[in-house]
Parts: C-alpha cells; sequence; structure tokens
C-alpha cells in the first residue's frame, strides 16, 4: 500500500473503540496501526500495517492490567515474553508466524501473521480434519515438553479460511522431563492461588489445584471436537 493511499485510508478509518491504549497510525517500529482487534488476559491486539511494504499483520501489546510492576503484572509480562520468544522460534505450521518484536515505552510487542475467526465447523468430515489439525499442533508441542493449558474455540484463528491456527501461548508450562508432570497447576500470587486456564474446557486438576500432564491438554481436545457436535 503506498503512503499516500494508507494516509488517506488513516484518515476515514472508523476511531478506535474507547478502551483502546493506542491509536490508529500509532507506530510500532516499522509497523503502524490501523485497527483495534481486542483484549486478553495479557495484552492487546491491533490490525497493523508495514509503513514500507504494505503487508497487513497482527500486534500484540503488553498492556498491565494495573499500573506498577507488583508480583502479578511482572508474572503477566514474562508470560508475554515466554510467548514470544516461542513464536519466535516456531517452525510448526498450526502456529502464527512471528514477524518481529520489541518495546514502545517499556511495553514489549510483537508482530505475528493476520489470521481470522471463522465458526466452528459441526460436519462429521470437517470437525474430524479440524481437531486432527490442531491435535497436530499439540502434539508439537508436547514433543518440545510444553503443554498448552488453554485450549478453546477462541483460542483458534484460521488461515486463509481453511486451515485453523492455534493461538495465545501464554499459558504454556514446561513439563519436567523427570517427573512427567508440570507440578501443582494453580500459581500462588499475593498470597492468593489461582488457577490457570478457562474453566468451560480445562481439565479437573487445571481448577482444583492437582499436578497436570499432557493429558490435560487431551482433555481440552475432547471437550473442543465435543462443542463442534452442538455439545
Amino acid at each position: 500500500m503506498a503512503h499516500d493511499a494508507l494516509d488517506s485510508f488513516l484518515e476515514n478509518h472508523e476511531p478506535m473503540p474507547s478502551g483502546a491504549s493506542f491509536a490508529t497510525g500509532d507506530m510500532f517500529g516499522d509497523w503502524r496501526v490501523t485497527a483495534f482487534i481486542g483484549r486478553g488476559g495479557s495484552g492487546e491486539v491491533y490490525r497493523v500495517v508495514h509503513f514500507a511494504l504494505g503487508t497487513e499483520a497482527a500486534l500484540k501489546v503488553h498492556v498491565p492490567r494495573m499500573e506498577g510492576e507488583d508480583t502479578r503484572e511482572a508474572r503477566a509480562r514474562e508470560r508475554f515474553m515466554g510467548e514470544a520468544k516461542l513464536l519466535s522460534e516456531n517452525v510448526h505450521r498450526s502456529f502464527p508466524r512471528f514477524l518481529g518484536w520489541g518495546e514502545r515505552d517499556g511495553r514489549p510487542w510483537y508482530v505475528m501473521e493476520l489470521l481470522e475467526p471463522l465458526p466452528l465447523p459441526s460436519s462429521d468430515g470437517d470437525v474430524a480434519r479440524f481437531v486432527l489439525c490442531v491435535a497436530d499442533g499439540v502434539r508439537y508441542l508436547h514433543s518440545l515438553g510444553l503443554v498448552h493449558r488453554d485450549i478453546k474455540p477462541g483460542n483458534i484463528l484460521w488461515r486463509a479460511g481453511h486451515e485453523p491456527v492455534l493461538i495465545d501461548l501464554g499459558l504454556v508450562k514446561e513439563v519436567d522431563p523427570g517427573l512427567g508432570h508440570t507440578g501443582l497447576s494453580v500459581t500462588v500470587i499475593d498470597g492468593k492461588a489461582t488457577a490457570a486456564g478457562t474453566p468451560r474446557y480445562a481439565a479437573p486438576e487445571q481448577m482444583n489445584g492437582g499436578e497436570i500432564t499432557p493429558a490435560t491438554d487431551v482433555f481440552a481436545l475432547g471437550m473442543l471436537a465435543n462443542e463442534c457436535f452442538g455439545g
């Protein structure tokens, strides 16, 4: 996209929703914000375009829920950086392609390929292909000694409308190779136990402080398949 055309597009673009931390036209390295996509537990996601090449992508910025670097926010930042590092080293198609990273005003950010949300499949054949594709990405994580811990429809987007991609690796946890599990599934922050994952799709051990294994992700895959069939 030429600079003149990009400027014209931005001038006529809808205003950024109230509550977004950044405005249309803000720059992150060579990437220029064009729209707000959404907000998650550890950051905000924006649609961006490369200033020189015109390539569209998705930008994720770590935005603390509260000011200051208390224990909770320090851990959220650590998870954000871990997600960026994991994606930067990723070679599997079931995860977003990593396009770069940096910091702005002390806030880390990274850019990944732009994916699209689509409804879950419902026919037998489509569900089978969908679950097998997601499971292949999960198997790859497990081969690295990692557990995703947050597999759910909201964390699956689509590449070119036909290939599911597993996103949001902020809760990924390393398996202890000697014990075959990750230890306790809750984290104590400021004296309070905090469970990891989304209750609707999380295995029981994630919510009650039990020890989790890669089987925790298999449970979530089963819940995902069940939802595809309207369960």
